[in-house]
């Protein structure tokens, strides 16, 4: 089978699988909420990206608390059909999720992996967090979709014929990422030159010039708005500040546990009433002030957190199973919640043995591992949780697929696959 009915049968087994996860949650009769969903209410109302923080009537204070594009998804889709538009968001997610696993094996097929291939999409179909989220109203599935699709089409770029046109669409499309789910932003970089390799230093430098210039022009009319509105230059959202303030009270220990959700602008009436009355810049410059006072006072606890999330990117917190993830029992015993530590500490191991054992046979797919690390480094200083690192959980499925088929290989043919030599 060649490599596009096998891409078309594992996009269609997954749209299925991703139905069936949601039809199981019972997720096809519950209704978009949160911040995102609010601001897309705002917008269908007629009054544009206004704050998440208040439905009621009367004038609402202008907001860039979230990204835009998802809340225009949202509002796009219950402009197109009123009575049904979270089943039309679910499945955009449910193709989202197909296109997620499309493109990690077509990542695996492009490094000559095709058992890796088809293994890493089969366990990220299979995997419980990614079977939760694709029902959950956020951007986090669709902004996976771009990403992967971006990873894939660096990994192809130099291979392909006008430097120029290729740098302009990755740019673009990198711009459409940060306007979907900005934490992404700091792996851009990395994939932009690895999209430039094998090329000459002026080749490189008019390449990343393009793609920065493509990037930009998406970026702009956001930009601008943000500028104009609150008089201040945004990289999409103005909420860094509110997020170290919201994950380090000293209480706190990493993880966006039960404990933070009182405290959380959206639950909590004071916080809310401060961020209505004062405006979002005024209140996150505030926010700011608390967090540099909660730093001052204990450092050291700041710095433990900040270890201590670095675990969390890799294994959750392992006392927590808050979320009902379909496939697994929660079985505590000592306050630990096995399945969820036997489910994330093998896609750990895996996934970092997979990246290692990939560099060392030249395979020239670990800059994937480091992309996906990229885009956890904001969370570090602020909150870890299941949703955030969704990135990073799919390059480790990528990468479990990968030392799986390599250690298969040199079980049943007594040696392993080597890349080209450098």
């Amino acid at each position: 089978m060649g490599v596009f009915p096998r891409s078309a049968l594992i996009f269609l087994a997954g749209f299925c699988i991703a139905l069936a996860a949601i039809v199981y949650r019972h997720q096809m009769s519950a209704q978009p909420s949160y911040e995102e969903a609010n601001v897309a209410r705002h917008l269908l109302r007629g009054e544009g990206f206004a704050s998440p923080f208040y439905l009621g009537p009367g004038p609402v204070p202008p907001s860039a608390f979230n990204a835009p594009v998802y809340p225009l998804i949202i509002a796009a889709c219950y402009y197109s059909a009123p009575y049904r538009g979270a089943v039309l968001l679910l499945l955009i997610n449910s193709a989202c999720l197909a296109v997620i696993a499309v493109m990690f094996y077509l990542l695996g097929r492009w490094y000559a992996l095709g058992g890796a291939a088809v293994c890493s999409a089969i366990l990220l179909l299979l995997h419980p967090g990614f079977l939760f989220y694709v029902g959950d109203y956020w951007d986090s599935i669709l902004s996976l979709a771009i990403f992967a699709s971006i990873l894939y089409y660096a990994a192809r770029m130099p291979n392909l014929n006008g430097l120029k046109v290729h740098a302009a669409l990755l740019g673009a499309a990198m711009g459409l990422l940060a306007l979907t789910a900005p934490a992404y932003a700091l792996s851009l970089p990395l994939i932009a030159l690895v999209g430039l390799r094998q090329r000459g230093v002026k080749a490189r430098v008019w390449g990343l010039l393009v793609a920065v210039l493509a990037g930009a022009a998406v970026l702009a009319p956001w930009t601008v708005r943000n500028y104009v509105t609150f008089h201040r230059i945004y990289l999409v959202r103005d909420e860094l500040k509110f997020e170290l303030y919201q994950g380090n009270p000293p209480f706190a220990t990493g993880w966006l546990g039960p404990e933070l959700r009182d405290y959380n602008v959206y639950f909590n009436d004071r916080q809310r009433h401060l961020v209505l009355s004062m405006g979002e810049r005024d209140y996150f410059d505030l926010c700011g002030q608390w967090f540099w006072r909660q730093y001052q006072s204990d450092p050291a606890a700041f710095w433990r957190r900040t270890v201590r999330r670095l675990e969390y990117v890799f294994i959750s917190d392992p006392t927590q199973a808050l979320l009902p993830f379909p496939l697994l029992p929660r079985i505590r015993s000592h306050g630990i919640v096995i399945d969820r530590v036997l489910l994330h500490g093998f896609f750990a191991i895996g996934g970092t043995s997979g990246a290692w054992l990939a560099w060392r046979l030249r395979l020239r797919c670990a800059w994937i591992f480091f992309a996906g690390l990229l885009t956890t480094l904001p969370l570090l200083f602020c909150v870890v949780d299941d949703r955030y690192v969704l990135a990073f959980r799919s390059v480790l499925v990528f990468f479990t697929g990968v030392v799986l088929w390599a250690t298969w290989q040199r079980l049943s043919k007594g040696t392993w696959q080597m890349g080209p030599p450098r």
